[in-house]
């Protein structure tokens, strides 16, 4: 908690102080937050808070503290990128803490207790629950969300029915891929899809199956963030997809080594800030 708070003055006294809504002038805060072997990213610009998945079940509680700490009251859109656990587990104690405007789901059925949980939940608490088409736009003061995926929804890998989204502040792009892998990555650069982004959060926590040259070579990024808990039981991130965002020169940023990643902008220029200041992200 000690290195939030610091985290969040030192940004403060870097950016200064956010008006109550979102202007030019107020600076865009991405906070990748560190939820183990999970996913949960919030975009903060102001009074405006959308987060990106949930983490797993067991990190409601840290994922509420986290928020609750940066002063966030109410979220503008919540997205549940695809219904895994380590994705959605978290999002009924964010649902029972925050005022929520929308939700945004990909409306594929997805049989396990904690789907079905967050499925009622969403009806009891009658939010406002859209499963977002491919090419919307969306504007939310100065952050303007555009829906890349999922292309279709009729994949074998559920991973692949991912919601992915641009997210654009001034002149700055963070994609978001959820869990998609190399088949749904195909899919996006057949569509001739505008992947090129500043920062990627890479796809199934640097599973082998995502990221390929392909796709990386469209984004073209230049920092990523991997959601990759310490020791997983899954051997994530793989050494090949590791690889290939080595030779596609993009700098590395995850969560096991470095803890919270936090991206602070004005829309011309990126800060990074994470919790082991004596861990440096690899180029």
């Amino acid at each position: 908690m000690k290195k939030l708070v610091a985290l969040f003055l030192l940004l403060t006294l870097l950016c200064g102080c956010a008006p109550a809504q979102s202007s030019p002038d107020t600076p865009l805060f991405v906070h990748f937050i560190d939820v183990g072997q999970a996913d949960c990213t919030l975009f903060k610009c102001g009074d405006i808070d959308i987060l990106i998945d949930a983490g797993d079940t067991n990190d409601g509680w840290l994922v509420t503290s986290y928020l609750t700490r940066l002063g966030v009251d109410d979220l503008e859109l919540v997205i549940a990128t695809h219904p895994h656990a380590d994705h959605i587990g978290g999002m009924s104690s964010v649902l029972n803490n925050f005022s929520v405007e929308q939700i945004w789901t990909n409306g594929v059925f997805y049989n396990t207790s904690v789907a079905k949980a967050l499925n009622q939940q969403i009806k009891k608490q009658n939010l406002n629950l859209r499963h977002p088409a491919v090419g919307e736009v969306h504007t939310f003061g100065d952050l303007q969300l555009t829906v890349l995926g999922p292309v279709r929804l009729d994949y074998d890998d559920i991973n692949n029915t991912s919601i992915v989204v641009m997210v654009q502040f001034g002149e700055k792009r963070f994609l978001m891929t959820g869990d998609m892998e190399s088949v749904a990555e195909a899919e996006l650069l057949d569509a001739k899809t505008d992947l090129k982004a500043d920062v990627l959060k890479v796809g199934h926590h640097g599973s082998y199956s995502s990221s390929s040259n392909a796709f990386l070579e469209a984004v073209d990024a230049e920092f990523c963030f991997i959601p990759v808990g310490v020791d997983n039981d899954y051997g994530h991130p793989h050494d090949a997809a590791v690889n290939r965002l080595r030779k596609a020169g993009i700098t590395r940023f995850r969560a096991d080594t470095m803890g919270n990643v936090v991206v602070a902008t004005r829309g011309d220029d990126l800060a990074f800030f994470w919790d082991a200041a004596q861990v440096a992200p690899a180029a």
